[in-house]
């Protein structure tokens, strides 16, 4: 069970989440208890995100799932991960669309940047 980050677009909308996570993460946290659940996370969380979480919870959070690859890594939310115990899942779209040419919509560059590898697929007939 995951407690899934909305983005927001002002202090309030903020403010209107940071307020429902506590009561959110509560019930979810008496799921694992109860035994009905075993593991409880979180999606698309930030650092910040998930300091303000670890203020008041009992339950580390089992898992962060967020986009993450060679292109947009994250690398202070995976290293702030993994000291506090909370396994990263990555996810990344497949198949990007190029909204410009050389740049994808998640802007990240050119899709034969050097280094990267390039995954194919064949067709069997």
């Amino acid at each position: 069970m995951l407690a899934t980050d909305p983005p927001w677009k002002s202090s309030s909308e903020y403010r209107q989440f940071s307020n429902r996570l506590k009561p959110t993460w509560k019930v979810m946290e008496a799921l694992v208890e109860s035994g009905l659940v075993r593991a409880i996370g979180v999606s698309n969380f930030s650092v910040r995100q998930i300091e303000e979480l670890l203020q008041f919870t009992n339950i580390v959070p089992a898992v962060n799932q967020v986009e993450l690859h060679p292109f947009w890594r994250q690398d202070e939310l995976v290293k702030f991960s993994q000291l506090k115990g909370i396994h990263v899942l990555a996810h990344t779209p497949l198949g990007v669309p190029v909204s410009t040419k050389g740049m994808s919509d998640s802007g990240s560059g050119s899709e034969d940047e050097p280094g990267t590898p390039r995954i194919t697929f064949r067709r069997s007939k």
